[in-house]
């Protein structure tokens, strides 16, 4: 499956209603994607397709909105997105505000703004744990 050539905002953010295999068939589809601007997936309970969010953004040109509010983003996956983040030099909004983001995922993620120059607005609020 393919997101439309015209499509420019997805927003699946009705609680749980794509699941994990709905998001990662979506996320998929936008490593080759050109024309989709912002993806908001909130309140999606994502399970394994988190890993496939950091694979995405190694290889996705067009993406500059994502909105993963409420996913349940955590830990390890965070570290690994804080890699995809270096590579990925289009993207400008990041909101993971409502995951739990422990303090050496949260030191990875912000790491990784030395060397993004696109990301403007990172919004982590929350749950982050001290």
């Amino acid at each position: 499956r393919r997101v439309g050539k015209s499509a420019r905002v997805l927003a699946q953010e009705d609680a749980n209603s794509i699941g994990a295999r709905g998001a990662q068939l979506i996320l998929s589809s936008l490593e080759s994607n050109r024309t989709l601007l912002s993806l908001d997936l909130s309140n999606n309970r994502l399970g394994a397709a988190r890993l496939a969010v950091p694979a995405m953004l190694h290889v996705n040109r067009a993406l500059r909105h994502l909105v993963l509010r409420r996913t349940e983003f955590e830990g390890d996956v965070i570290r690994v997105l804080s890699f995809a983040l270096i590579a990925n030099t289009y993207l400008e909004t990041l909101d993971l505000s409502h995951n739990h983001m422990p303090n050496p995922s949260l030191l990875s993620l912000l790491s990784s703004l030395f060397y993004n120059r696109s990301l403007r607005t990172l919004a982590v609020g929350y749950k982050y744990s001290v």
